[in-house]
């Protein structure tokens, strides 16, 4: 889902919980428990509950994979 605000991106990631919610990419912030799998071809994607397919980006891998394994 898809919402249009004044506010960016880092203003929603201070306010959202960490780890609950966390920054795949420069343009997603994804809730950690709608994560149904994680495809790494070309490029890292995170497939949602409701079949959204978010980008991965290089820099917050890491971080990701640490969260969803943990």
């Amino acid at each position: 889902m898809r919402y249009i605000d004044t506010r960016n991106l880092k203003e929603y990631e201070d306010i959202l919980p960490y780890p609950n919610f966390i920054r795949t990419h420069q343009s997603f912030i994804v809730q950690v428990s709608l994560v149904r799998q994680w495809v790494r071809e070309e490029k890292d994607m995170l497939v949602l509950a409701t079949g959204m397919q978010v980008p991965v980006s290089r820099r917050r891998r890491d971080d990701l994979q640490h969260i969803l394994l943990h």
